[in-house]
């Protein structure tokens, strides 16, 4: 008899509790051993396909408080070693596609921003010294003292996105890179971000995505580590009922320092709710999606998504050979970081 504490739930955008379509996912999920308990005679995670508005996230799934206090305990990152020159290098060109589009389409006055899951802190930091006012919050207790003392992000507070926040300050921009896909509550994240958004604020998404993918990775995203995988449509059906409007959006598929298929989308807090259902997707074509052409074109790209990844790598590399000869102590270090974090993915 199982022991998990995972719970069955209704569709976290929709909450509907009827039918849910079975979606294919790799074996060999590497994350769930660090769950421990939460998902104690469970090999792997269970994905699906809403019935209903054809949202694609893991049910059943840990329950929340159990969620919660994991990430809050620390215990969803492996051990790092928290090298300032090291960690610079590493994340040097880190966030460039993010940044990318917000300078593209964020109006040019828009200069305070709040990181939901800063992490490190390094996306924020690079704002910051773009000219921004940085806040944020990261529940990592060792990621969070980086970030504040570190990086000097003074006005980043440690815990969980919730509706509980107290602001240190009202920003014009909320970012979040890679971290709605971690949310067990969706809703009580949103009703966070709108208490430090100004009114006419912009809220920046970048999340992996099943769709448009160009290799396996968006596949082995659907894993015990994450409990929703988004397109532009189910990200703005949340959106849509919390007050923010469509403004753009793009698929992303970076072959830089890490493989990933990514949405990026932003969106205006206007404070008038539209029809959710306006952005429905056909559960039986996003079925069909995840388990036949998601595949497909993975085999379809990898040739030449390979080869971009490798000619990119070798350029990549230069600076890590040049750590070998200046400080060969920090090497090996960096090697173990970076395989650990492919297996966190």
């Amino acid at each position: 008899m199982s022991t998990s504490q995972l719970e069955q739930v209704p569709c976290p955008l929709c909450a509907n509790e009827g039918e849910f379509l079975a979606l294919t996912v790799p074996d060999g999920d590497e994350n769930i051993a660090n769950y421990g308990s939460i998902y104690a005679g469970v090999t792997k995670s269970r994905w699906v396909a809403c019935g209903k508005c054809g949202f694609v996230h893991q049910n059943p799934r840990p329950s929340l408080q159990a969620l919660n206090e994991f990430y809050a305990q620390s215990r969803y990152h492996s051990a790092l070693n928290y090298n300032r020159r090291r960690l610079d290098a590493q994340f040097k060109t880190a966030y460039a596609a993010d940044l990318d589009f917000v300078s593209r389409h964020v109006p040019s006055h828009v200069k305070s921003v709040f990181d939901v899951g800063c992490g490190l802190g390094y996306a924020l930091a690079k704002l910051r010294d773009r000219g921004w006012a940085a806040a944020g919050i990261e529940p990592d207790e060792g990621r969070h003292k980086y970030a504040t003392e570190q990086l000097g992000l003074t006005a980043v507070q440690r815990g969980i996105m919730s509706r509980q926040i107290v602001p240190t300050m009202q920003v014009d921009m909320v970012y979040s890179h890679h971290a709605f896909e971690h949310v067990a509550d969706l809703d009580d994240v949103m009703d966070g971000i709108k208490k430090v958004l100004n009114p006419g604020g912009y809220f920046f998404c970048a999340v992996p995505t099943y769709y448009r993918n160009r290799s396996n990775m968006s596949k082995l995203y659907l894993n015990s580590g994450h409990y929703s995988s988004f397109t532009h449509k189910s990200l703005m059906q949340l959106l849509s009922r919390h007050g923010f409007e469509y403004v753009v959006h793009e698929y992303f598929n970076d072959y830089g320092n890490d493989v990933t298929d990514d949405l990026l989308l932003l969106a205006k807090f206007t404070g008038k709710n539209s029809d959710p259902a306006s952005y429905y997707e056909d559960p039986r074509a996003v079925q069909r999606y995840v388990n036949v052409v998601n595949p497909l074109r993975s085999i379809v790209f990898s040739p030449v998504y390979a080869v971009a990844y490798q000619r990119l790598s070798r350029r990549l590399m230069v600076p890590h050979l040049q750590l070998i000869f200046r400080d060969p102590g920090e090497f090996l270090p960096l090697v173990v970081d970076r395989l650990r974090g492919r297996r966190s993915t």
